[in-house]
């Protein structure tokens, strides 16, 4: 009489045991497949050494989001830039691959991205995402200083250097015009600047990292004319200082850029000049016409 109620105590527990047997199994199946997929480990005090000139080049990149075989899922690029002295840029044009892959966030299904001497598939993540700064198309800020939201990028980073970052992407000014200047509290998302103003400290604190290029994935979406012109001032006068990739939708911005790779369906259909394409009289001529009518 006095051991049933420990018999029926154990019943109960394995009854509940049974009961999440189902998720235990779930659970050790997602470890596996989180295993499975994470990145590959390096040393933090790898360095990518990478000469000047160098390349980045994409060859026959495609890139495919899960098992789904539609069109969509599928984007292939190809693209080929040189960072010499003059740091020429490649300002590319819709471009559907999106900068997760020049990172090193989504690997590539085919195909090959090399910088300089440097493949994606065997460097070192952490050192091949210092030479590259994204910008992203939603800047994301957080509740907190614009200095310690710059300094995001490079924590040991000197109040110089800081600024200097700054006042390159035309951001200064503003910045110093706040209450406490760059220890002014902007909260979450930086709800308290315009859209030109946070794409302006996105851009400060890619340059913070002394990158080598920087990939702006933003899609001209700047509230007003003077917004969209100070973001505009500022890139253009980091030409001949660092390789930009430009995703725009909007063919003003790419108007002077070095290259321009037109996409259709994911793929490179067209590259050039702004005066060589539009001389041909194709795609880009009749995506001209369609933005003006």
């Amino acid at each position: 009489m006095r051991l049933f109620p420990r018999i029926t105590t154990v019943q109960s527990y394995l009854h509940l045991l049974n009961g999440f047997l189902h998720a235990m199994d779930a659970i050790d199946k997602l470890q596996s497949a989180v295993e499975a997929h994470a990145e590959r480990r390096n040393g933090d005090c790898e360095k990518l050494s990478v000469p000047v000139p160098s390349q980045l080049v994409m060859r026959d990149v495609t890139v495919k989001f899960g098992q789904r075989s539609v069109t969509r899922a599928h984007r292939s690029v190809d693209a080929d830039t040189r960072h010499d002295r003059h740091c020429r840029q490649l300002w590319r044009w819709k471009v559907d691959a999106r900068a997760h892959v020049l990172l090193g966030l989504v690997l590539p299904s085919t195909g090959s991205i090399t910088l300089g001497t440097h493949s994606l598939t065997n460097a070192p993540l952490h050192a091949w995402r210092r030479q590259i700064g994204y910008v992203p198309q939603e800047t994301i800020l957080f509740h907190a200083s614009v200095r310690e939201n710059l300094m995001l990028a490079m924590p040991e980073a000197t109040t110089a250097e800081v600024e200097l970052a700054a006042k390159r992407a035309h951001a200064h000014d503003f910045i110093s015009a706040l209450p406490r200047g760059y220890d002014t509290i902007i909260g979450d998302q930086g709800v308290l600047l315009s859209g030109g103003q946070r794409q302006r400290i996105a851009i400060a604190r890619a340059l913070l990292m002394r990158s080598n290029y920087a990939v702006d994935g933003r899609s001209d979406e700047c509230p007003g004319f003077r917004s969209e012109a100070a973001v505009l001032s500022a890139l253009k006068e980091l030409r001949g200082q660092i390789g930009i990739l430009l995703v725009a939708h909007r063919l003003a911005t790419v108007r002077h850029a070095d290259v321009i790779v037109v996409l259709e369906e994911g793929r490179s259909v067209r590259s050039g000049t702004w005066e060589e394409l539009v001389a041909r009289r194709e795609r880009l001529h009749a995506f001209i016409q369609a933005q003006v009518t």
